[in-house]
């Protein structure tokens, strides 16, 4: 009973260290009039993280960006690199997927009909009543 109490801390302490690691390290990013992709390439050789893509980020990754950080958490870099456009990213240890943020583009693509009544019809046996 006792082992696995100290197994069980034991890995709850390293569940949380692996989540710490993307606040912990900084990184020095100077990168100007480059594209969302090659920004991400150069970090991904500078630094321990991998990126993964999405299938449906599209031409976003060719946006032209400038990014002048020193010594910022990968969140702050990203962010900054997708300020204004419909990416996202999710970083698991030291893997970040980039993906399409839908969210943003759902709330901007809605086209709303008309005003028009609705019309309802309910039925209790033999009785109809029609509600607007």
């Amino acid at each position: 009973m006792k082992a696995s109490i100290l197994l069980l801390f034991i890995g709850i302490s390293i569940a949380s260290a692996h989540t710490v690691l993307s606040q912990e390290t900084t990184l020095t990013v100077e990168l100007t009039d480059i594209s969302i992709k090659e920004a991400i390439h150069e970090i991904e050789n500078n630094s321990e993280y991998v990126f993964v893509f999405s299938d449906n980020i599209g031409k976003e990754t060719e946006r032209k960006v400038n990014v002048n950080l020193e010594q910022e958490s990968i969140e702050t870099i990203l962010e900054n690199m997708f300020a204004g456009t419909s990416l996202t990213y999710r970083i698991l240890d030291k893997q970040v997927v980039i993906l399409r943020d839908n969210t943003q583009k759902s709330a901007s693509n809605h086209v709303l009909a008309p005003s028009q009544p609705i019309l309802y019809k309910i039925r209790d046996g033999n009785k109809t009543e029609q509600i607007v």
